[in-house]
C-alpha cells in the first residue's frame, strides 16, 4: 500500500467528500510525444499496464502509474504525536491531525506530512480511475471534483471552477515553472473514493 500527501485544506475536502480527484505531474515529462494509451500486453510483463507516449512510428516512453486503478493508498497529512510515555509503553500511541485541530494546538508542535509514520494514517483511499491528460484539458466537472471553491467569501471570486483550480495549481507549483499552468504539462488525473482502513494489509 502506497502513501499519498495532501495539504491540510485538501484533507478537509476529502473528509467532507468535496474532493474525489487529484492531479500530479508526470515525472519526468514526455518530450515531443503524444499520449498513445495504455499498453495491455500479457506476454510482455515489462510493458504491461504502462502508459505509452510516442508518435505514429514508435513508442518513445512508457510510464507505470504511481497510483493505478484498484490501488489502496493511505493519506499522509500534517500530524503530531500526543502520546505520553505510558501510551507508548502500552502500544497505544495517540496521534492528532492539523485538519481536525487547526490552531487549537501550537503550530510549532505540528510535523510535516512527509514525516508521518505509516501507522498513524487515519484516511484511506481506493483509486477508481486514472487517466493521462494535459493539465489545461481539465473539465469544469473535474475541477469541481478537485475540491476547489469558486468563491472564497470576502477574499476572491472566480468565474468558474477551472479558474479556481488554475490558481490553486499555480500556488502549489510556483517554485517549479516547468509544471505551472502555462506549461500545460502532462499529468496523472486520479479519481478515488474513501474507504475504511484495510484489514491485514501491509502498508509500505
Amino acid at each position: 500500500m502506497k502513501g499519498i500527501i495532501f495539504s491540510t485544506e485538501m484533507i478537509r475536502k476529502i473528509i467532507s467528500c468535496d474532493k474525489t480527484m487529484t492531479r500530479r505531474p508526470i515525472k519526468p515529462q514526455p518530450i515531443g510525444a503524444e499520449f498513445l494509451g495504455r499498453i495491455i500486453n500479457p506476454s510482455d510483463k515489462r510493458t504491461l499496464n504502462k502508459m505509452a507516449f510516442g508518435d505514429e512510428r514508435h513508442i518513445t516512453d512508457r510510464y507505470k502509474p504511481r497510483y493505478d486503478i484498484g490501488d489502496m493508498v493511505y493519506v499522509r497529512e500534517t500530524w503530531a504525536d500526543y502520546s505520553n510515555e505510558e501510551d507508548r509503553k502500552n502500544g497505544e500511541p495517540i496521534y492528532i491531525y492539523k485538519a481536525a485541530w487547526g490552531d487549537d494546538v501550537s503550530t510549532g508542535y505540528w510535523r510535516p506530512s512527509i514525516y508521518m509514520p505509516k501507522e498513524a494514517a487515519r484516511i484511506f483511499l481506493k483509486v477508481t480511475s486514472d487517466k493521462v491528460e494535459r493539465l489545461q484539458d481539465i473539465s469544469e466537472e473535474d475541477a469541481m471534483a478537485e475540491g476547489v471553491m469558486k468563491e472564497v467569501p470576502g477574499v476572491i471570486k472566480y468565474g468558474n471552477y477551472k479558474a479556481a483550480f488554475m490558481a490553486l495549481w499555480n500556488d502549489i507549483y510556483r517554485k517549479k515553472p516547468e509544471y505551472m499552468w502555462d506549461s500545460n504539462c502532462w499529468v496523472w488525473a486520479i479519481t478515488f473514493e474513501r474507504i475504511e482502513k484495510p484489514v491485514n494489509e501491509e502498508i509500505s
